[in-house]
């Protein structure tokens, strides 16, 4: 485990905010260092002339604001993991950036301390480490499997019986929650509901395969609109992605986890 200070590059205008910040981090094991710059110039200068483990960059600066802040700081150092911070309105431009190589991004106003360590360790981890297959379950954590569906009950069931099968679960009600889990988790394998309001499965599988960091995570669709006999014929794929018709078992959702993990 590291123990070595983790050092910050903080590109944030708002003085309350670096506070927070700094207030939330400061009795985090390991210790964080944070070099607080107040514009995109000052950060990218920054850059130049230190090393950081990682970037907290606002999306709103005084001399940059939206899409081009992280485009051209991303562009300076792309090696660099960057977690970006927006307000609440900025949600789908922060998404449009974790698609083009940021690691994660955190909404102003509900950040707290677990997750935003998390956030950290988690963005660093992803770039330090090389891309491996898809294996599930290891020697040094329980495998992640993040639910989706819109049916709160179906939800809980499925989330409680993975639980006990000994599965660390996350769940999301609909895409956008599940696209914000995305921001701050890695899970190992996805359970996805395909008929929800809003995004759809599909439009939720295609934004979360515009992630580098889920080319390769399996999505297993759950769905009332292929029938059984359908799901045979098709050998329990659709475009390229497995799936189970509802209703199923809950063994069978156990087997086809193990299967999609190649366990």
């Amino acid at each position: 485990m590291r123990t070595d200070p983790i050092s910050i590059l903080l590109v944030e205008d708002d003085e309350d905010d670096y506070i927070l910040t700094s207030y939330l981090l400061k009795d985090a094991v390991p210790p964080f260092t944070i070099d607080w710059k107040t514009t995109l110039e000052s950060g990218l200068t920054a850059l130049s002339q230190n090393t950081y483990d990682i970037a907290i960059l606002d999306m709103s600066l005084p001399d940059s604001t939206g899409w081009e802040t992280f485009r051209f700081f991303h562009a300076k150092l792309p090696s660099l993991p960057v977690i970006l911070m927006t307000g609440l309105e900025d949600n789908e431009l922060a998404i449009k950036a974790v698609h083009a190589g940021a690691q994660s991004y955190l909404v102003k106003g509900s950040i707290d301390t677990e997750g935003m360590v998390k956030a950290i360790h988690s963005a660093i981890q992803y770039m330090n480490a090389e891309q491996p297959e898809v294996t599930g379950m290891n020697n040094n954590r329980k495998t992640t499997i993040l639910v989706v569906d819109d049916d709160k009950h179906l939800l809980t069931t499925i989330s409680d019986f993975l639980r006990f099968e000994g599965y660390q679960v996350l769940t999301a009600v609909d895409g956008k929650q599940a696209l914000a889990q995305l921001a701050t988790a890695r899970p190992d394998i996805i359970l996805l509901d395909v008929m929800m309001p809003g995004m759809d499965g599909g439009d939720v599988a295609q934004a979360i395969r515009a992630m580098p960091a889920f080319l390769k995570t399996p999505i297993i669709f759950t769905t009332a609109v292929v029938s059984k006999a359908e799901a045979r014929s098709h050998d329990g794929r659709i475009g390229g992605e497995s799936f189970l018709a509802k209703p199923f078992k809950l063994d069978e959702l156990t087997a086809r986890i193990t299967e999609s993990l190649g366990q």
